[in-house]
């Protein structure tokens, strides 16, 4: 539902317009709304099968006019998928309170009247100071405008699209999801329950966005805005300046132009998203989720654990916390420096996209992510979360007690081990693969020495469930409780040297490794 009005309240003038386009008291110079007759236009759209329109808190300035006087000028002509009026009034008018007086439009040609009549008492004064002066009842009405004022918008409990407009508005959305499009004037935004929306991508200009308010400084936009309750906010095409503080939205998406988006003191977290240009975009202490989108941008997580997503990239993504790295194989590089894509500092977790990324973490507990195809995990030093998603993926979890998941679907993930001191012995120390599919997933051991005694290489010697019998080399499962543990003895010693947790009650065979 789109909703540029204020819904009902009790009208003191009413007015019924039908299956028109009007164009409504746009001549300042013969009626004038409050503020001596501000010059500005505001144009609204309307869908939906009947809204009711209310003006809040407005003077008119309008001289005397008896009753059953008649408008002095009344010129009508067709325009595209609707038939538009336009009303002018001339300056020694005004409109009586008489209770069911009518004031009818003159046909033109074969375009029927327009009948515009007041059915509750009241009227439109100089000088009124009541909360709503003027009412309408709209039935398939696609354009009304009318000459700027202050005026108070109010959308409904559903999800609403608001538009503001050239004026100073006060708008509150109420329920629902809401989006607000942001236009100039001096606007007061309550986007009440929900998660609500500014949206300044109707703007013109560049915005530079502060704690909880907006400002324009910039030519041709002549705006400020207070935000309450607004949780998400969208700058303009232009180069804006975001600068979240604890009160105002904590998600933010820069759009087109080369953006700063700046978390501010936000502790609890927000998500900055750049878009398309060169943008910088910072977190702060909190647990933030950091995207630059297209471009060559520089990202800093600061404080807390930090995020950086590529779920929008069109291409392979090679991201590598450690190591600058470069290759024309990938679409993006986000590679600690290199000119060929994102600079980054402070950012311990990655999520890519839906190509066959590679993903490296360094020596913190890092989390990565791969997409929906076949992606390559890395965790390096740390105890990692390695989850590869969709796709056959190979999953490689390093140093530290990892958490593996190789992601949905009946293909053959690979957990790949180099060194027999990548998982310990014991909960707490050995690595977690939460997803294993015996006879479709594999566990890679053949580049680890089975025997550390031998003078060279030797190759793991699998015994099922069977116990180990003091020879060095073998390898074995055995089910605990609602977990798998597959174990090898390196040095023939009859004692577990090196341990995987398989999640569930699970019966392997020597096809579900690599030795």
């Amino acid at each position: 539902m789109i909703v540029d009005m204020f819904l009902p309240i009790f009208p003191l003038y009413r007015m019924t317009l039908e299956g028109i386009i009007i164009n409504t008291l746009l001549d300042s110079e013969n009626y004038e709304f409050a503020n001596d007759g501000s010059s500005l236009t505001i144009t609204r759209t309307i869908n939906g099968e009947q809204v009711e329109v209310v003006f809040n808190g407005q003077n008119l300035n309008a001289n005397n006019m008896s009753a059953g006087g008649t408008f002095s000028s009344i010129t009508v002509k067709d325009d595209t998928g609707a038939t538009a009026a336009h009303f002018t009034l001339p300056g020694d008018v005004q409109l009586s309170d008489a209770v069911n007086a009518a004031f009818n439009a003159t046909e033109v040609g074969n375009i029927p009247p327009i009948d515009i009549d007041p059915t509750v008492p009241g009227g439109l004064y100089a000088g009124e100071d009541a909360s709503v002066l003027l009412a309408l009842d709209i039935f398939n009405v696609l354009l009304i405008q009318f000459a700027g004022f202050i005026q108070i918008l109010t959308g409904s409990f559903f999800d609403d699209v608001v538009n503001s407009y050239p004026v100073d508005d006060s708008i509150a959305t109420q329920g629902g999801d809401d989006t607000v499009r942001l236009s100039d004037g001096n606007d007061t935004i309550d986007g009440g329950e929900g998660t609500d929306t500014a949206d300044g991508r109707t703007l013109e200009a560049g915005m530079t966005f502060g704690i909880t308010s907006a400002n324009f400084g910039t030519a041709g936009i002549n705006a400020s805005f207070s935000l309450n309750n607004i949780e998400a906010l969208i700058g303009t095409e232009y180069a804006d300046i975001i600068y979240l503080a604890p009160g105002g939205p904590s998600l933010a998406f820069g759009d087109d132009g080369n953006d700063f988006l700046y978390a501010g003191n936000i502790s609890t977290g927000v998500a900055l998203h750049g878009n398309d240009g060169n943008d910088t975009v910072q977190g702060d202490a909190g647990n933030d989720t950091l995207s630059g989108g297209e471009g060559i941008n520089q990202l800093d997580g600061q404080g807390g654990d930090d995020t950086v997503l590529y779920t929008w990239a069109t291409g392979r993504v090679l991201l590598d916390f450690q190591t600058d790295v470069s290759s024309a194989g990938f679409a993006r590089f986000y590679d600690n420096g290199a000119s060929q894509g994102d600079t980054y500092a402070n950012i311990e977790h990655a999520v890519g996209g839906d190509f066959a990324d590679n993903l490296r973490g360094d020596g913190a507990d890092n989390r990565l992510e791969g997409g929906g195809v076949s992606d390559r995990l890395y965790g390096r030093a740390g105890n990692d979360t390695l989850d590869g998603g969709a796709g056959a993926d190979a999953i490689y979890g390093n140093l530290g007690a990892d958490i593996m998941t190789g992601g949905p679907g009946a293909v053959r993930d690979r957990f790949i081990y180099f060194q027999a001191n990548e998982s310990g012995v014991g909960p707490g120390n050995r690595d977690i693969i939460t997803d294993f599919t015996p006879g479709e997933d594999r566990i890679e051991l053949s580049r680890i020495d089975a025997d550390i005694s031998q003078g060279f290489k030797q190759r793991f010697d699998f015994i099922g469930d069977a116990a180990f019998s003091n020879t060095a080399g073998e390898l074995r499962f055995e089910q605990q409780g609602g977990i798998t543990v597959v174990q090898a003895d390196r040095d023939g010693d009859g004692v577990a040297d090196f341990e995987i947790e398989l999640t569930g009650t699970l019966t392997l065979t020597a096809t579900d490794f690599l030795i």
